[in-house]
């Protein structure tokens, strides 16, 4: 079978992923414990465009002790994060001269989204970026991959086994599976290389 398409998680595969509540602890005080309980709860209505991230933090950002802006405090976020994997992009842009499709397919918000296309410039990385938001549903559920295959078949003609799906959680990459993409999960970068040099090297089916 052909690779016509791969599709890239962003944290711990494009991007080198550490929490940003790390780095704010260290430079503000305000540690992971105090802001984890937001994120496991009202931020995962943000993660699938139900509530907005900017209105729903804003009443936290004082009682977490942060005395500047909602929108300092994502561009804080969001620049910590911003430490995209160099031999990740570099194979990818590679995948364009072989002809093959690259979309980035990531469980986001739509202001860190937009922040990954302009700012990290993944709008000249990938041919599509999908984020949670606007398929209004996030991995590991089905309902996620069937939003990416419907924007690939629309725009690609693509079948399902033609679209290898990269991702570092292994739950993920088991609900990829079950849709019907060849899924690995991300380990190492030599690991990724050595993966699709094998998927290169199988036979077309015709």
């Amino acid at each position: 079978m052909a690779v016509k398409c791969v599709v890239f998680d962003a944290d711990g595969v494009v991007i080198n992923f550490e929490y940003f509540t790390v780095k704010l602890e260290k430079k503000y005080g305000i540690s992971h414990e105090k802001v984890q309980p937001f994120f496991n709860e009202k931020f995962n209505d943000c993660l699938i465009g139900k509530k907005d991230l900017k209105k729903e933090i804003q009443p936290h950002l004082k009682e977490w002790g942060w005395k500047k802006s909602a929108d300092e405090f994502l561009e804080f976020w969001f620049k910590t994060e911003d430490r995209p994997n160099a031999k990740m992009i570099s194979y990818i842009k590679k995948l364009h001269g072989q002809n093959i499709k690259t979309i980035l397919a990531t469980n986001q918000e739509k202001y860190r989204t937009k922040f990954m296309t302009k700012k990290m410039k993944f709008n000249e990385v990938f041919h599509e970026i999908i984020s949670s938001a606007d398929a209004k549903s996030k991995k590991p559920q089905q309902e996620f991959f069937s939003f990416i295959y419907k924007e690939i078949k629309q725009k690609y003609h693509f079948k399902k086994e033609d679209v290898v799906f990269w991702d570092d959680i292994e739950k993920n990459v088991t609900a990829g599976n079950e849709f019907g993409f060849q899924s690995f999960q991300y380990k190492t970068f030599n690991y990724f290389k050595k993966t699709m040099s094998s998927l290169f090297d199988k036979p077309s089916e015709t």
